[in-house]
């Protein structure tokens, strides 16, 4: 997360679509080149080829980080969560206490 600057989860969403965007162009870029494959000629192909497999390693490296991405907001929502829950029952104790204390108040107040 620190290597991209990520500190919220809108920072997380930021970098989901900056990821999404640049994986989009590429599969497009991919695709165009797929086209040239099929009308070049036999010298060319393997030039284009190559491109395509550099621009295929690209997206594969993009759709490991957009799963990475996707998995980091999981684990910070369950996190989120469990300190959410953390924090209820903290105040949930602190109520009871003040309750306790209070009608032990009163009971020595009779």
């Amino acid at each position: 997360m620190s290597k991209y600057g990520i500190e919220t989860f809108d920072d997380l969403y930021a970098d989901r679509d900056r990821l999404r965007g640049e994986m989009d162009k590429l599969v497009a870029y991919r695709t165009k080149l797929q086209n040239k494959i099929r009308r070049a000629l036999p010298a060319e192909k393997e030039t284009l080829r190559r491109e395509k497999s550099g621009v295929t390693e690209r997206i594969t490296e993009l759709r490991k980080q957009l799963k990475l991405n996707k998995g980091i907001e999981e684990r910070l929502i369950k996190i989120q969560e469990k300190t959410d829950l953390l924090y209820a029952n903290e105040y949930r104790a602190k109520e009871a206490e003040q309750n306790r204390k209070s009608q032990r108040k009163e009971q020595r107040e009779r």
